[in-house]
């Protein structure tokens, strides 16, 4: 009897061992069990290389897309321009060195990206030509909000992408933007982070205007531009990026305001910190020079009325160049 108890009390315990561990491991389970699944399961489109049914032209893919698809596009130089992506898919190509889109130095824009869309791994050059119309020659032009340009090369333009006024939720990374005639990123956004670009041999590398504190401007490299950042009445920070050999400014400031508007310019400022700047190896803050304007606009027409000169000072900078890849 004395074994039959003590058998009955170890079964007990390994019971009661037991039914803690289902406790314990149940909500786990649960909670496999309720992680929501995907909505949409977007198809694959191919542009390019020699499969059955692939297409030849990028926008005849973008055509016959739906939400959530992804557009690859093969190796190749393919000679299209005018590229309307209105639908959330993505386009991505299979090299960005050899994955191209072709302006030819006759159009006058690439791709005009729309809501949700995300540009991967293409190069994009030779958009230069001039439309009185049209305008300039654009690379990527965005016209939409929660957009993602990545790991693309944008070259050979007279403006290598154009963000429009008031954009939200746009991300541009890892992208390479060089020999742009005019300015290789044209920022107008509202929201917006730019990061991980690397920016060279441009006029003005990146003309930021406008925006709130949303617009993050962080670990890119400017090098052996004219100009590196053209900061234009904007309240962008601007943090952890190399400035090295540019020409004429790593950056320019610029404020402005109308008559009767005085007290709000000092609103628009930018934000420096902890940027390296090659001409500068003081551990104390390094000057950033600029000017103010006040303008008189009736209707159309703006008049100059006065100028001064301005500085901010970046009151933490880098001693040495971060490692930013390009």
């Amino acid at each position: 009897m004395l074994g039959l108890y003590h058998m009955i009390r170890k079964w007990l315990a390994v019971g009661i061992i037991l039914l803690f561990v289902g406790i314990a491991y149940s909500p786990a389970i649960a909670q496999n069990k309720e992680k929501p699944l995907p909505t949409f399961y977007g198809k694959w489109l191919y542009v390019g290389g020699d499969g059955p049914g692939n297409y030849s032209k990028i926008q005849d893919a973008i055509n016959d897309s739906h939400y959530g698809d992804t557009i690859f596009v093969y190796n190749g130089r393919y000679y299209e321009h005018a590229i309307i992506i209105s639908k959330q898919i993505n386009l991505i190509g299979e090299n960005r060195n050899n994955t191209i889109l072709d302006g030819q130095g006759k159009y006058t824009d690439g791709i005009h990206v729309g809501n949700g869309v995300n540009v991967h791994g293409l190069t994009i050059e030779g958009f230069t030509q001039y439309d009185m119309t049209l305008g300039s020659g654009t690379g990527v032009y965005i016209e939409g909000n929660n957009i993602k340009i990545s790991d693309c090369i944008i070259t050979n333009c007279t403006h290598g992408l154009f963000v429009r006024q008031n954009a939200y939720q746009i991300e541009i990374s890892n992208n390479i933007f060089s020999q742009t005639s005019y300015f290789g990123l044209y920022l107008q956004a509202t929201a917006c982070s730019v990061h991980d670009n690397y920016f060279k041999y441009n006029h003005y590398a990146l003309d930021v205007m406008k925006g709130s504190r949303l617009v993050s401007i962080d670990h890119n490299q400017f090098e052996l531009n004219w100009v590196g950042i053209w900061a234009r009445s904007t309240r962008a920070n601007i943090s952890c990026n190399n400035f090295i050999d540019n020409s004429g400014y790593h950056v320019y400031l610029e404020w402005d305001s109308r008559l009767l508007m005085l007290p709000f310019v000092f609103y628009w400022k930018p934000v420096f910190s902890e940027n390296y700047w090659d001409d500068w190896t003081d551990v104390s803050p390094r000057p950033i020079n600029g000017h103010f304007v006040l303008w008189l606009k009736i209707g159309d027409l703006s008049i100059m009325l006065y100028v001064s000169d301005i500085v901010q000072y970046d009151q933490h900078p880098a001693q040495e160049p971060y490692d930013i890849g390009g």
